[in-house]
């Protein structure tokens, strides 16, 4: 088990690096982008990839928390980051892939930091890479330099010695790199620098695979020196990752083609997605080029194979899909494109979560209305209606999480609706409302039974007439100076029993009305409690009662009387009622009277002659049956949030009672009301149909019900169908997109945008010079000559990289265009690919057979030209960004226009298509002129390169006290010249 793991490990290199020269290749490129690339280094809107990465690191997608110091530009002005707003949050212009794969990157770094210092780490990294690349290119050198001698071993010694020696140097010259600071755009430009390298490997293989290894060392160091590939391998931009992705992709996928093997060609799907995942459009025209070409050349169970690249595909663009999903919704199409096209985006309203008040709850005074939203809200509005249907707004925020303070001491008291609203940044719009119970003032009591002064005995009942908002009511009574409690009743609207028994005598009672918001207030009366026995008393109905029906009269009798007489006064007469058996209790049939105020007296006579009476006053008798209809909810409605239940009611109700059923059958009671007039009826709870009964009740017990239904309707969520037809809409409008941004639908729009595109990029004033890359352009023309007269077979591979020209060109081309003047000269990397495939078919003779004069001409411009490059620059005062690029303009042109026009001569006098007196120029020498030209135009590309780091690594603009050491090198050694040149050019 111990050994497997390292054979394991071994096998996974192999494949990699499966020879010295390959890894020398890997090892070589690392070298010299560690040398050139700067803690420092980094254009304007590079540090949004910075920015976002820093927030990825503390657990967020967003990029809101902003170094500043990451945002500075070449001037010293602090910039702001650019962005899109969705759900509240801002997130980076772009997705995430560039930082989740410089994750491991960081953790790795942030260890070496922690072991030796970051800076330490990169010096040692440095001297290794040097002392390794002489090391294992010792037999190599002996061979081709001192082919009679053996000085293998003294090449490697002095290898070691050489770099150790400048180990040492640079650690005597270091200075200090916070990683606290640096540490994430320092990651980022590490995993750029790894990828590129690795990428330029696997290219040297490639292209050794194709051609030979002479090319492939060729087409690989001009990709590294003289070109873009390496300026932009040491930024925090994706392009060098995807450059890289994109020759993974190629690679794995003709190598697994040629060898039959679907575990390298699905591998190089899933380098495509990937690409996808860092950059759309270059990961699609990769992925697009792959299918096209596999589908053409797959000649057997092409349906099989379909299936088969379409799984492959699709779990590999999972990091793309959970990506787009979590943040913008839909996982097919990213919201940076997204934004604002309802088409795309599915609805996706904001969460409500009401913290408080709750619904139905009484308010008073400074009233917290406080609630929760979720993260995709960009705004919400608090409203407020008394019914009177006017809104008031109350306030607004653009927080997720809202505490606001109420006044409601200047609203009117009664049932209210709070609506709170809330939208997101593409106006899908959720609505909450709460109703709530304004109450600021104390509470209304009276005490109407029994009446002050009245005698009563046993047990009593306690009425009192209360205003709407009463909780409950505190009794009380004394004899004397301490209040005794008698009891709590929570339901005020049907009277409380006092059993009086044990006590005797005069006492004041005292009721305590609480309202919900717990205000207060109490009403006392006198009374007198007789339970001797020994006196007639008149115990119902009580001084103010409210009696109705068949009423039970009941007396306390004294001893001795054997009858009593009942009598009521109305209309200013008294009335019989009845004589009490003394056996059972009186009932009196009360229908004669309607609704009026009688008294009742009770005579009681012993043999026939009246020995007592007692006489209950302001007893009202109300035959009426409540009359109650129900105006809201309507019947059938559909209720979202709350149900406000509202009902017309006649004078005489005392309290409404409501009670729900689901089913019509089974009824439940949801509360009373004793305002007579609305009712809020808990929706939160239930959903579906609902069967609602508002029953009044009179004070004398009387009755009415009116029934109505409604159905109380959830928030709909959008179903998996409705998201679907939303995701697969995305499809549609990325293709509309593209028609829209593209005019090769304009034929004669395309030679003009062409030549913008390719001879004056936008973002740059290097032009020719700088990308390298045109006259291998202009080279790959020629190669149709070269499959035409059959020296190569068009072949698989060629397909590929035609259709990725082709491809890429119609995404591509256009879109720049309508961004401004040119193509963007980011997009284009990729191109150096296949532009310099087609360039080395047509060349491929010349730089094969001379390769060494290619490089010697290169190296040769290194030392001559590069000096006399400065040194013209500094004689004429040429100084800053500007000069330095018109040079290289004016330069670049002129040299680029000769190498094509000699070129073309080359090829003429080749096919023997020119005059016949080109026959007696010396082929020979025409082939040297032209391969050193191709050589000085390999040192043209270098050049620019370096200028423009030294531009862009703040050097030219920046002071170093200015700058401070987090802008400095991680090569001291390096950045020794680079101070040379940056105060040559000042």
């Amino acid at each position: 088990m111990g050994c497997e793991m390292p054979n394991k490990i071994r096998e996974m290199a192999k494949i990699i690096f499966p020879d010295r020269k390959t890894l020398v290749f890997f090892l070589f490129s690392l070298f010299i982008l560690i040398s050139l690339f700067s803690a420092g280094f980094y254009l304007n809107d590079e540090m949004e990839q910075g920015t976002c990465f820093y927030n990825l690191l503390h657990g967020h997608l967003t990029i809101e928390e902003i170094p500043e110091h990451y945002y500075v530009a070449q001037s010293g002005i602090h910039i702001k980051p650019r962005y899109v707003e969705y759900g509240g949050h801002s997130y980076m212009a772009a997705s995430h892939g560039m930082a989740v794969f410089s994750v491991p990157f960081y953790y790795f770094l942030l260890v070496m930091d922690f072991v030796m210092g970051i800076e330490v780490f990169f010096i040692i990294l440095w001297s290794v890479l040097l002392a390794g690349i002489f090391f294992l290119s010792s037999e190599h050198i002996n061979k081709h330099f001192w082919p009679e001698k053996d000085v293998k071993k003294k090449i490697q010694i002095i290898a070691i010695i050489f770099s150790l020696a400048l180990l040492f140097l640079n650690l005597w010259l270091m200075q200090p790199l916070s990683f606290e600071k640096w540490g994430p755009p320092l990651s980022m430009q590490f995993m750029s620098i790894c990828f590129t390298s690795l990428g330029l490997a696997i290219l040297f293989r490639f292209f050794r695979f194709v051609f030979n290894e002479k090319i492939a060392f060729f087409g690989s160091l001009l990709l590294l020196v003289s070109s873009p590939v390496a300026f932009w391998a040491m930024g925090q931009k994706y392009h060098g990752l995807n450059f890289a992705l994109l020759i993974f992709s190629f690679a794995s996928f003709y190598y697994g083609k040629t060898k039959n093997n679907d575990r390298y060609r699905y591998g190089s799907y899933v380098f495509a997605s990937l690409a996808v995942w860092v950059q759309l459009y270059s990961g699609i025209v990769i992925l697009l080029s792959l299918i096209l070409i596999d589908l053409l050349t797959t000649k057997k169970k092409k349906v099989i194979n379909i299936a088969k690249i379409s799984l492959v595909v699709l779990i590999s663009l999972t990091p793309y899909f959970a990506e787009n999903y979590v943040i913008y919704d839909n996982p097919l199409y990213p919201g940076y494109i997204a934004k604002g096209n309802r088409n795309v985006i599915p609805p996706n309203p904001p969460e409500i979560e009401v913290i408080s008040p709750r619904d139905g709850e009484y308010v008073s005074g400074e009233t917290a209305i406080c609630y929760n939203l979720s993260s995709n809200a960009e705004e919400s509005v608090i409203k407020y209606n008394n019914g009177s249907g006017e809104w008031v707004e109350l306030g607004r925020s653009n927080e997720t999480r809202v505490a606001f303070s109420w006044n409601t001491t200047a609203f009117e008291e009664g049932i209210s609706v709070i609506c709170i609203t809330a939208r997101n940044w593409r106006n899908d719009i959720t609505q909450k409302n709460i109703s709530v119970i304004v109450d600021n003032t104390p509470p209304h009591i009276k005490i109407i039974s029994p009446r002050q002064d009245s005698v009563i005995a046993g047990s009593c009942i306690l009425k009192c007439n209360v205003s709407s908002d009463v909780a409950f009511i505190d009794y009380y009574y004394r004899n004397g100076k301490e209040w005794i409690k008698i009891g709590n009743d929570s339901t005020p609207y049907d009277g409380f029993v006092w059993n009086t028994t044990g006590l005797q005598g005069g006492y004041d009672l005292r009721a305590v009305a609480t309202d919900h918001v717990g205000f207060n207030n109490s009403f006392i009366i006198g009374i007198t409690v007789d339970n001797s026995g020994r006196q007639l008393i008149l115990q119902k109905p009580q001084d103010g009662a409210y009696i109705g029906g068949n009423y039970e009269i009941k007396s306390v009798i004294p001893p001795g009387v054997d009858s009593i007489v009942y009598e009521y006064y109305f209309d200013g007469i008294w009335h019989l009622i009845g004589n009490e058996s003394m056996k059972v209790p009186f009932i009196w049939n009360t229908s004669a009277i309607d609704y009026g105020r009688v008294d009742v007296r009770a005579i009681a006579y012993r043999d026939g002659k009246v020995v007592s009476t007692d006489v209950n006053e302001n007893i009202t008798i109300d035959n009426i049956v409540p009359d109650i209809k129900i105006v809201e909810p309507e019947k059938g409605e559909d209720v979202k949030d709350s149900a406000l239940v509202r009902y017309n009611t006649s004078n005489n109700t005392a309290f409404v009672k409501i009670q729900y059923s689901t089913d019509n059958k089974t009824w439940k009671t949801a509360g009373i009301d004793l305002s007579g007039q609305g009712f809020i009826f808990p929706v939160e709870n239930y959903t579906g149909n609902i069967f609602l009964r508002a029953t009044a009740f009179s004070s004398s017990g009387l009755n009415s019900s009116d029934i109505t239904t409604f159905k109380i309707m959830k928030e709909k969520e959008m179903t998996a169908f409705g998201k679907l037809t939303f995701i697969l809409n995305s499809i549609n409008v990325g293709w509309n997109f593209l028609k829209l941004q593209s005019v090769l639908g304009e034929p004669e729009k395309i030679p003009v945008n062409f030549y913008k595109s390719f001879f004056n990029a936008r973002g740059t004033d290097a032009h020719f010079a700088f990308f390298v890359f045109v006259p291998f352009l202009v080279l790959s023309f020629f190669a149709p000559i070269t499959y035409l007269k059959k020296k190569r077979k068009f072949g698989m591979i060629d397909g590929l990289m035609l259709s990725y020209i082709i491809l890429h060109l119609f995404i591509f081309l256009n879109i720049s265009i309508h961004q401004g003047g040119g193509y963007d000269m980011r997009w284009y990397l990729p191109l150096h690919l296949p532009f310099l495939y087609f360039a080395v078919v047509a060349t491929e003779d010349l730089i094969t057979t001379r390769f060494w004069d290619i490089m010697k001409a290169y190296f040769a411009s290194l030392i001559v030209l590069f000096p006399v490059f400065v040194l013209l620059l500094w004689t004429v005062g040429y100084k800053g960004s500007f000069y330095i690029n018109k040079f290289s303009r004016v330069f670049g042109d002129a040299f680029m226009i000769l190498l094509i026009f000699s070129f073309i001569l080359w090829v003429l006098s080749k096919k023997k298509l020119f005059f016949k007196k080109v026959k007696k120029i010396n082929k020979e020498i025409l082939d040297q002129i032209f391969a050193s030209l191709i050589g000085i135009s390999m040192f043209l590309g270098t050049w620019i390169l370096t200028t423009i780091n030294i531009l862009y690594s703040r050097g030219l603009y920046r002071t170093c006290t200015q700058s401070g050491t987090d802008f400095t090198m991680v090569i001291p050694i390096i950045k020794i010249a680079q101070y040379l040149l940056q105060g040559i050019l000042r």
